[in-house]
């Protein structure tokens, strides 16, 4: 019987093309964004109307999902039943007077991290706008929008095709930074279930 010979074959050969091209699309996109960010001084901002994060829904986001609820730090999510959510106390100084208080990340089932939530310090007590220039300098456009009616700030980034988000708000003297990875198409519906524990 004759023995397949792959290296022949056109398949396998536009296989090793095909990964070689991600691979490449993976580093530049890596360097792209190192350098983008030290590259700009200055945020620019853009001039748009409030828009809303959590607009109403039909359905319940929170239906066949599971909920986290944090009382110390003052606010509740759901996230999908097959992901994981890990909590961590950090007490780091990322600048000055501030410092990330605590962490929550959510991942996929394959480990894959895909959402966090980040609670800032404010000891300064600075709007939100100041906060962010001053401590997350950030050299993209920004929209105006609403977490659970509170005002905030909606940066996000396009590389090879997928969104970056990052949402910046203030609740109680404190910063939330909710962050998407690329690729995340349930982070939408994670917005819609964000609340503030008033």
């Amino acid at each position: 019987m004759p023995q397949d010979n792959f290296r022949g074959r056109p398949g396998f050969w536009i296989a090793i093309v095909a990964l070689a091209l991600l691979g490449a699309g993976y580093f530049a996109y890596s360097f792209y964004s190192k350098n983008k960010s030290s590259d700009d001084s200055k945020p620019s901002t853009t001039e748009t109307p409030p828009a809303s994060v959590n607009s109403p829904t039909p359905e319940d986001p929170c239906s066949e999902w599971k909920q986290y609820t944090n009382s110390e730090f003052r606010f509740s999510l759901c996230y999908p039943p097959a992901w994981q959510l890990t909590e961590d106390e950090a007490s780091a100084f990322t600048k000055e007077n501030t410092r990330l208080l605590f962490q929550v990340t959510i991942q996929q089932a394959d480990g894959q991290r895909v959402s966090s939530i980040g609670v800032f310090s404010n000891v300064e007590g600075l709007e939100l706008g100041k906060w962010i220039d001053k401590y997350n300098p950030n050299p993209n456009t920004y929209a105006e929008v609403t977490v659970d009616g509170e005002p905030a700030r909606k940066f996000e980034k396009t590389a090879m095709g997928s969104k970056a988000t990052n949402i910046y708000t203030i609740f109680i003297q404190r910063i939330y930074a909710l962050s998407s990875t690329p690729g995340n198409t349930e982070f939408e519906r994670i917005l819609s279930s964000f609340r503030f524990l008033r």
